[in-house]
């Protein structure tokens, strides 16, 4: 979410290791042909994507209950034709950091993917 790069930026020379060592290449070999053939995401992308899918779940209500109160789907005051599709409500920042917050960072990510109908 919102992390430090000096917090990912270690655990992805883990992976970039891993990824080495099980190909047996040399250290400057070049790491996303690897990660393809293993079907691994970088780090960043991985924390993303894992996001999401939670995010996804609580949507669908197939989460924890706890989680659904860290999300909000956005409603309309009004009747339009976005009210069909599955939108989250990116609450309004009160301090510094909220905007690392997952009820802050989902929307946003969230609203880069591609939107998909409701049933």
């Amino acid at each position: 979410m919102g992390l430090p790069a000096c917090t990912t930026k270690p655990l992805q020379i883990i992976q970039n290791a891993a990824a080495h060592l099980i190909f047996n290449q040399p250290k400057r070999t070049h790491v996303t042909p690897l990660f393809r053939s293993l079907h691994w995401l970088p780090v960043a992308a991985r924390i993303k994507f894992k996001v999401l899918s939670l995010a996804h779940r609580v949507v669908n209500s197939t989460a924890p209950a706890y989680l659904k109160s860290f999300i909000q789907v956005y409603s309309p005051s009004r009747p339009l034709r976005s009210a069909s599709e599955r939108r989250l409500a990116v609450p309004a920042p009160h301090r510094r950091h909220q905007g690392k917050l997952f009820s802050s960072v989902i929307p946003r990510w969230n609203s880069a993917v591609p939107l998909i109908p409701a049933e």
